[in-house]
């Protein structure tokens, strides 16, 4: 197996508020982590950093030992874990707890071909089988406000998103095709109880011959009309651009986001938001 990430700013930030990590928790199962911080929120660069630490320790003491994915991974108790390993961290660097508004997506896959995702938030994960079909799934939230773990440090905060905006969700369940996505599944949860909406929205075990998981950054690429007028690029092309992998050695991913940013900056193509990627290669 093989895991790497990457990510960039947006075109209309000036602070990069994503951040993404990969790598191995043992020789038989690795991790891959994406964070999206909160625009409406201050020092989220530094959150996102946090949480993402926060997580990959969590995943790398917990998991040491296991030789495959463990069955009895509660995603609720995962996510509550990680948020209270960052808060303390923010709290030593005099920084409120807001700083951790921040989408986290983990990614956890074995030497068996096997992955299992958690959504902590909004955005995406995209797998392609032995078969060479390519599957993406995505989470959203109408409101367009992510219920976001760090709500959970602070009882007044999260009653007061769920009074406002319900913990309400969308999953969605594509089949990537030449042509566009093709819907399979969409499936709404509506003011559901804090444990159990992060138990529903987490992903279920799913085999690959590998894994990517990207914020929704990825969904903002755009360019510029004959008179001047920035229009939106099909979400398609950009998630079979950022996975048209030539070998999975080293660097894949950034090579590949690289060879990406190239090609866009070449075609005048720019993407406003943030982006993060993580990908584990599940072969040799």
């Amino acid at each position: 197996m093989n895991e790497d990430c990457y990510f960039e700013i947006g075109h209309s930030h000036t602070i990069c508020e994503d951040y993404a990590l990969a790598g191995k928790i043992n020789e038989n199962l690795s991790y891959a982590i994406v964070c999206d911080g909160c625009s409406s929120s201050d020092t989220v660069d530094l959150g996102a950093r946090l949480l993402a630490h926060s997580a990959k320790e969590y995943l790398t003491t917990y998991y040491k030992k296991c030789e495959f994915i463990p069955d009895s991974i509660d995603p609720f108790e995962v996510g509550l874990s990680i948020v209270q390993r960052a808060a303390p961290h923010a709290k030593v660097l005099m920084l409120p707890n807001t700083i951790l508004d921040a989408t986290l997506i983990i990614t956890l896959a074995d030497v068996k071909g096997m992955t299992r995702t958690f959504f902590y938030g909004d955005g995406g994960m995209l797998h392609k089988l032995d078969d060479d079909s390519m599957y993406y799934s995505e989470v959203e939230f109408p409101s367009g406000a992510p219920f976001y773990l760090s709500y959970l440090l602070e009882p007044a905060r999260e009653k007061l998103y769920a009074t406002e905006l319900g913990r309400t969700a969308i999953i969605k369940n594509y089949e990537v095709k030449e042509d566009g996505l093709i819907e399979i599944e969409e499936k709404v949860l509506e003011n559901m109880e804090t444990p159990e909406f992060f138990r529903s929205i987490a992903g279920e075990y799913t085999p690959a011959t590998w894994t990517s998981i990207m914020s929704d950054g990825m969904k903002t690429y755009q360019v510029k009309n004959e008179t001047g007028i920035p229009i939106d690029r099909p979400f398609v092309d950009a998630i079979k651009q950022a996975s048209s992998y030539k070998g999975f050695k080293g660097k894949f991913v950034e090579r590949r986001m690289k060879r990406m940013r190239q090609n866009c900056e070449k075609d005048s193509v720019t993407h406003y938001d943030d982006i993060s990627v993580a990908t584990i290669y599940m072969g040799e």
